[in-house]
């Protein structure tokens, strides 16, 4: 993985916010302990401004372990999953369609980060695609393609009541929610896809056709 966000182009506020959304203290205590580092916080505000921030700035752990550890993360926890079949008379041709030339061809051709490179994204105006890779099979030399796709969605904070211009009204906020939706695509025609959970009327089905 290359560390195209570093310090310089990324706050670590920005960072944090992210780390935060995406992992757990659990996780990030791991990381921590695994280093031999001090990991103990009983909350987010004392394990980001005090326990990392030092370790950051001390240089026992760099942007590039924080990048990797939301890489990890961002892709599992709480999300909708569903799952497909693909014709398997077609097997063969799904399967040549992930050989490393090809898919690399098509990045290229679609301007998306390199195989297997990922390429953090915090809060994008668009939907963006931030990682396409390809793991190996268990069992055998097949690939399996996955593609990462991240987008922000814009949720409405409870309504506070509050003066305005002589009046009493309900006001709400909203807040940017950094949503991660994953497409993976086994060699044997088994497709799943992992949406990350909105809110108000929505159709998830519809949601993971369209990541297809």
């Amino acid at each position: 993985m290359s560390a195209k966000d570093s310090r310089n182009t990324l706050g670590l506020r920005e960072l944090f916010d992210v780390l935060r959304s995406q992992t757990t203290l659990d996780s990030v205590r791991a990381l921590l302990k695994a280093r031999g580092l001090h990991y103990s916080a009983p909350s987010w505000e004392v394990m980001l401004d005090s326990r990392l921030k030092d370790h950051i700035d001390s240089g026992a752990i760099q942007i590039d372990d924080i990048v990797e550890l939301i890489r990890e993360n961002e892709e599992h926890g709480n999300k909708h999953v569903f799952l497909y079949q693909f014709d398997a008379k077609k097997a063969s041709e799904l399967k040549s369609s992930f050989r490393v030339d090809r898919v690399s061809k098509w990045l290229v051709e679609n301007g998306y980060p390199s195989l297997n490179d990922y390429s953090l994204q915090t809060y994008p105006d668009v939907p963006t695609v931030s990682e396409v890779r390809l793991e190996p099979s268990a069992g055998n030399n097949e690939n399996i393609f996955v593609l990462k796709i991240v987008r922000t969605l814009k949720h409405k904070k409870a309504a506070e009541l509050v003066q305005y211009q002589g009046r009493e009204v309900f006001l709400a906020e909203q807040e940017s929610v950094r949503a991660v939706d994953l497409l993976k695509i086994h060699p044997n025609g088994l497709i799943e896809v992992r949406v990350h959970p909105r809110r108000g009327a929505i159709s998830y089905t519809g949601a993971a056709a369209a990541a297809l």
